[in-house]
This record gives structure tokens, C-alpha cells and sequence, in this order.
């Protein structure tokens, strides 16, 4: 039964100016499965097998559905016609072995099953242009420096082969590419459920993506604590600028991966690319260009750190801790209503991120100890069990409970350290009423000095602090951050209170 007749699409002309290449009729090996093959093509085209550019203009103008992102592509960054048929060869050899072993065929002895470019510019040449000009042209074209097509680099340049990227060939037939076709990225958050994010970060997050589609080329940092919330972050952005997160994570040494042909999956997919970095207290990174883009950027990233690129300075957001009341909210997703969430809003200063993190480990541990409802005990214990921003580096944790009857203390000091206590829970509001004034120059953080000899309780009335506010307590020892050279000690306490700050 002989096969059915190829759809008339842009590998059907690729394939057909291959076909041109055959043995003339009767030699060697015209009858071979490849040379049938190819054939088929040639005549699906042009009946008579004589011009495999017949109906080519028509067709590019009504192209079929399966190649105008390929086209709109080509208008975009300025493919022309030899790239076009180029990239469409490349891709089908990646799609379907036939198509390579039939190219395999035509290049023996020297050629394998991706075209070479002596090949490419023998057959998509334009009139009047010889092999080495036609070679040159593609070998720098933007579908080579765009990363569409990437070459061998081994060979002599017209022996080098020309492939289509797997990433880029699904998106070319429309699908989204896993780690294993690009390893270092990923788009969208996967199977891992978002933080549930504040109206107030929505809010913001819509004016920011508002901003990145005013201006081209736009770079914003987002700068947070939680990794986690950061990328719902980034989702919302993507979501408000109708794009999807295109995640590229930071390799050894601190790098963005690199992802060949990243503009053009970029614009074939409507993704919007996000840099997950992570920086040291002045570690600076510049950003990798990215040609033929011009679309908005995210950075995701810590409070430390500078992030430049070719394209000038970038824009910054640092997330804020959500107020109290969308805290109260938060925590109600987390974990569920009552006395408990209100006491949690009132009392930790915890961003979306470190909410939803907690509310994770506490309905953990309240099934461990058999509570229907996570309690604060649990929310303690959650706090302890958790990461902890890598605080375990830089300081000795103190998880030991101090109880009222283990503080043993005169009642003056009792009084002072009930005040101090206070003072702690109501950091937050105790700006409510004063006025802008006020409220412009006030920090949240509350710092106390314990004065004493050696084992007169300076620990143990902080370690009883930490017990009523059910928050980690850490001891930092200055020899273990201290070093002698210049400039690190200051960069190893700037990490520890950041982190410290992160973690509540």
C-alpha cells in the first residue's frame, strides 16, 4: 500500500530541495528507502519533480498553522528564507529518524543524519550567491547567533552540522520543554502548589508588571527572603504581563545556567525569563545579554548583593512583611482560624512565604502529636524544624525551653524583662496614631542589652525571651564569623542578620 502524501507545510519544501541532491534515475541506490522518501516530498510539491520552489511563495504567505510561530519568529528577529528552510530541516531530523537517515543518505560519505552546512547552502541558496558566501550567510545569521540553530564547532565550517535545540523543536510544535531537554530551567512552578500572596503584593505586583510593559527591555529585582515567595511573585507578574515564568537557576558558582536559543523560546512560548540568584552580602553579578529579546526580566534574589546588566540599571522590589491583617488572613490559610492565627498576626512580623512554610510544618507536626488543629506548640516546633535561612553557618542554636520556674531572678528584673516582653509583641503597632513622622523613620526590630557577669542568667533570661515568644534562639560566637581578611567579617554579620531577619 503506498503511504499517504505529506502535509504541504515547510519541512515538506525542506525536504523536497533535499530530494534534489538524489542520484539522477536509474543509478545506484535511487530506489533506496531514503531516496523514497525524500521523493515523496519533491512530489507533494511539484508533480513533476522538476522545481521544489513551486508553490513556496503562495504557501508562506498562507502558511499552516503548525509553522506561523516559526514564521513570526522569522519577522521578528529577521530570519530569511534559507534560515527558515534550514531551521524546519534541522527540526524534522530531531522529530523523525527517517527524515536523518534519509539525510544521511544524501551526505554519505562524509555527512551523519544532521545537515551540514556545505548541504544547507547548496540546496536553500539564494540566486547568484556561491557555497562560501552562501555558507558565511548562515553561519552568522541570526538564526545561529539568535542560539535558534547551534553548530558542531569541529569541523572544517562546511563540514560543521546545524541542529535545532530539543527544547526549541517542542516549542516549535508547541510544547513546553522539561529539565531534561534544558537543564537549569523550568517553566512555571511545576506541581509545587504557589504561596498564597497578599492583596497588597497582587496589587503591587500588577503595577510592577504594568511598569515592565511601559518600557522595553526592562529589567526588575525582586528581592525577598523566601525563595518560595518570590516565584509566586514572579507568577503574578508573568501572569499580569500574559506571559508564563520562565525559571533559570544559578549554577556552581553562582551563574545563571545557560540556556541555548533562550530568545527565541522566549518569544515561541511567551515566557517571561526570571534569574534565580543567589548573592553573598557586595557580591555583584551582571546578567547575561540576551540578544533579539527585548522583552521584560525578572531577577529573583536576596536582600544582599547588586545585580547590573549590559542594558543599565535595573529596578528594585524589595517584598515587605505583610501588615497585620492580611498576616491574620495568611495564617488562616495556613493553619486555620481562631485564637491562634490572631496571636500569630499580632505578634510575628513572618512574610507569605515563611506563613505558608510554617503552616506546612505545623499541620505536620499537629498530626504528629495527634492535634486536629495545629497548636503553638507545633507553630514552635515548626520553627525549629525549618530551614532556618542556613542560620546553623553562622551561630549555635539554642532550642531549650525556658520555663517561668527555670528564670530565677529578683522582681525588678522580672518586671524589666515582662516589659521588654511587651515590647517585643507590640513592635508593630506602636506607631498606630503618630503620624507620618513617626512612622517614616521607624524600624520594627527591637534591640536589648543584657549586662552581667559570667553566669549571672544573661542566656537563660534570653532563652526564657525566645520561650514566650515561641521564636528560634541563636547564640553567635564573633570568632566563628571573624577573619582576617578585609572585608569578610563585615560580609559574614551582614549574612547572619539578614538571614536571622528572614527566618523571624
Amino acid at each position: 500500500m503506498p503511504e499517504p502524501k505529506p502535509n504541504i507545510n515547510l519541512r515538506t519544501y525542506a525536504l523536497a530541495a533535499v530530494a534534489v541532491r538524489l542520484p539522477d534515475a536509474g543509478l545506484l541506490g535511487q530506489e533506496a528507502p531514503e531516496a523514497k522518501y525524500l521523493r515523496r516530498h519533491l512530489r507533494a510539491v511539484d508533480p513533476d519533480e522538476a522545481e521544489w520552489t513551486r508553490g513556496l511563495p503562495t504557501y508562506l504567505e498562507q502558511p499552516d498553522t503548525e509553522d506561523t510561530d516559526l514564521i513570526g519568529l522569522g519577522h521578528s528577529i529577521g530570519l530569511t528564507l534559507p534560515e527558515l528552510l534550514s531551521v524546519s530541516l534541522a527540526a524534522a531530523v530531531e522529530g523523525d529518524a527517517r527524515a536523518g537517515r534519509a539525510l544521511a543518505h544524501v551526505q554519505a560519505p562524509l555527512g551523519g543524519s544532521r545537515p551540514t552546512l556545505a548541504l544547507l547552502a547548496e540546496i536553500y541558496a539564494e540566486p547568484g550567491r556561491n557555497d562560501l558566501s552562501a555558507i558565511q550567510a548562515l553561519a552568522d545569521g541570526a538564526a545561529v547567533r539568535s542560539g535558534l540553530l547551534t553548530l558542531s564547532g569541529d569541523e572544517p565550517l562546511p563540514e560543521q552540522t546545524a541542529r535545532v535545540p530539543l527544547h526549541l523543536c517542542l516549542a516549535l510544535a508547541g510544547g513546553d520543554a522539561g529539565s531534561a531537554f534544558a537543564p537549569g530551567a523550568a517553566v512555571g512552578l511545576g506541581e509545587t502548589p504557589p504561596v498564597p500572596l497578599p492583596a497588597s503584593c497582587l496589587t503591587e505586583a500588577a503595577r510592577q508588571a504594568a511598569g515592565l510593559r511601559a518600557v522595553a527591555g526592562q529589567i526588575l529585582i525582586v528581592r525577598t527572603g523566601s525563595n518560595a515567595e518570590g516565584r509566586s511573585v514572579a507568577s503574578a507578574i508573568a501572569a499580569a504581563l500574559n506571559r508564563r515564568p520562565l525559571f533559570i537557576e544559578a549554577q556552581t558558582g553562582g551563574d545563571p545556567a545557560v540556556i541555548p536559543g533562550l530568545a527565541p523560546w522566549l518569544r515561541l512560548r511567551d515566557l517571561l525569563p526570571v534569574f534565580c540568584l543567589e548573592l553573598a552580602p557586595g557580591e555583584r553579578k551582571v546578567l547575561p545579554p540576551l540578544p533579539y529579546y527585548d522583552g521584560p526580566t525578572l531577577v529573583l534574589c536576596g536582600p544582599d548583593g547588586s545585580v547590573e546588566s549590559a542594558a543599565g540599571a535595573a529596578l528594585s522590589w524589595s517584598l515587605p512583611v505583610p501588615p497585620k491583617v492580611e498576616r491574620h488572613l495568611l495564617w488562616e490559610q495556613a493553619i486555620g482560624g481562631g485564637p491562634l492565627a490572631d496571636e500569630l498576626a499580632d505578634y510575628r512580623r513572618h512574610s507569605s512565604g515563611r506563613i505558608a512554610h510554617l503552616g506546612r510544618l505545623a499541620r505536620f507536626e499537629g498530626v504528629l502529636h495527634g492535634h486536629p488543629r495545629p497548636t503553638r506548640d507545633d507553630i514552635t516546633a515548626a520553627a525549629w524544624t525549618g530551614e532556618n535561612g542556613g542560620l546553623d553557618a553562622l551561630a549555635q542554636a539554642l532550642p531549650d525551653p525556658i520555663s517561668d520556674a527555670a528564670l530565677v531572678a529578683p522582681e525588678p528584673l522580672r518586671r524589666e524583662l515582662a516589659t521588654l516582653l511587651v515590647r517585643c509583641r507590640a513592635r508593630d503597632a506602636l506607631v498606630e496614631g503618630l503620624g507620618p513622622s513617626a512612622r517614616a523613620r521607624y524600624h520594627p526590630g527591637v534591640r536589648a542589652l543584657f549586662v552581667g557577669p559570667s553566669g549571672t542568667g544573661k542566656t537563660l533570661a534570653a532563652g526564657w525571651l525566645a520561650t514566650q515568644l515561641g521564636l528560634p534562639l541563636y547564640r553567635v560566637d564573633l570568632s566563628a564569623v571573624t577573619s582576617k581578611y578585609i572585608g569578610e567579617t563585615e560580609k559574614n554579620l551582614a549574612q547572619l542578620l539578614a538571614r536571622a531577619e528572614q527566618s523571624e
